[in-house]
């Protein structure tokens, strides 16, 4: 059985950590505001998404690597956020 794994900010650090995902076999679902480091991910396996909510509704664990805490919170409890998209899973 496969984990699908979600990765939110994909900037020189996350996009790295992300990479290694598709590459182990992973079902992963990624997202960034830019989309040179997303198009890279695909290329390599990954599935896009278009906000942090709809990497969470695809996904069972979601790493998140942005700057800021002002970032962080948009990601998790912004309108499109990670918590708009998660589901209860047991």
């Amino acid at each position: 059985m496969s984990i699908k794994v979600g990765f939110v900010g994909l900037g020189n650090i996350g996009k790295a950590m992300a990479l290694r995902l598709p590459a182990a076999g992973l079902e992963t679902t990624v997202f960034d505001i830019v989309p040179g480091p997303v198009q890279e991910l695909s290329a390599a396996g990954a599935k896009a998404a278009g906000s942090p909510r709809e990497v969470a509704a695809a996904s069972e664990v979601v790493g998140v690597c942005v700057q800021t805490d002002a970032q962080v919170r948009t990601v998790v409890e912004g309108e499109d956020g990670l918590l708009a998209g998660a589901s209860r899973r047991r």
